[in-house]
């Protein structure tokens, strides 16, 4: 058995005890902070600040944000200045 694919079955268990633990898998927990970061962070320059917290541009961060959150990140924002959930 080669080095990589004793790796890679040593790691579908444990993505899997991670799921159980968290309610989603290790990857989606990247997506997830990575989306945070973005919302900690961002200014004026949507496009700057998504790409400055490793989204490949603009569209990539409004994709994510809608798969995350189901707003686009404009939509996000007014949501929480409001407090409003429509």
């Amino acid at each position: 058995m080669s080095r990589s694919s004793a790796s890679g079955s040593a790691q579908a268990p444990a993505a899997r005890r991670f799921d159980d633990a968290v309610g989603y898998g290790p990857k989606t927990l990247q997506r997830i902070l990575r989306l945070r970061q973005f919302l900690a962070a961002s200014g004026t320059d949507i496009a700057a600040a998504a790409v400055e917290v490793g989204y490949a541009d603009q569209a990539h961060l409004t994709r994510e944000c809608r798969v995350l959150t189901g707003l686009a990140p404009s939509e996000w924002f007014v949501t929480e200045r409001t407090g409003s959930t429509e």
